[in-house]
């Protein structure tokens, strides 16, 4: 039987560096049980989240191992998929180096299917996806669509994620828990012009969709 693979999010921080935040969210001011707030407290006063799934299937809870509110993604049992998408204020933020930084642990290592990050552009361009998967970080950019990282990750240990994007030469960085894992990638897809959103997802539950179809 498959179980649901669930991941705890902290304090997601998009910025332009040398420049305030472009998107900033902590979660302490949302109510432990319910979504997060769609429009994050404190600046910038205009970015926002995007809140896709089932009942339930995203939200905000006391975590322990972070010692903070946080954010739980469930991938859901039903249809339709889970998502999270983290919308930077402002824009188009089309030049100059990005870091996109946040805590996270996987409470279940080995759960299938994989969620997966990404950063997008406006357009729907990806940067890159990067998947949790059976303990290890896969990554698809430009040069690699299926890449397995060093390191990797366990059931309920905090790890440390940023990503740094320099749209002036087009490459990106991830770095996890202090250690450069990719260096100098290129983008996933060509036209991906501008650091618009952060994106966590879990796919559509296959097995129910095809039940429900029969």
């Amino acid at each position: 039987m498959k179980r649901n693979n669930l991941l705890v999010l902290l304090a997601i921080v998009i910025s332009l560096t040398g420049c305030a935040p472009i998107f900033n969210d902590n979660f302490e001011a949302d109510v432990i049980g319910d979504p997060p707030a769609v429009s994050p407290a404190g600046n910038p006063t205009d970015d926002s989240l995007n809140i896709q799934g089932p009942p339930n299937s995203i939200t905000v809870i006391n975590s322990i191992p972070l010692g903070s509110k946080s954010v739980k993604i469930d991938r859901a049992a039903k249809p339709p998929q889970v998502v999270l998408e983290c919308v930077t204020g402002g824009g188009p933020h089309t030049t100059g180096n990005y870091l996109i930084s946040y805590k996270a642990y996987s409470i279940l290592a080995d759960a299938v299917p994989n969620l997966t990050t990404s950063v997008k552009s406006s357009g729907g361009q990806h940067a890159f996806q990067l998947r949790l998967t059976d303990g290890n970080y896969r990554l698809a950019s430009g040069g690699n669509p299926d890449e397995i990282l060093p390191g990797g990750y366990a059931a309920n240990v905090v790890h440390s994620i940023s990503v740094r994007i320099n749209m002036d030469t087009q490459r990106f960085w991830l770095n996890v828990d202090g250690t450069d894992v990719a260096s100098e990638k290129t983008f996933l897809e060509a036209g991906f012009a501008d650091v618009h959103l952060l994106r966590f997802e879990y796919p559509e539950p296959i097995l129910e969709r095809c039940r429900e179809r029969m």
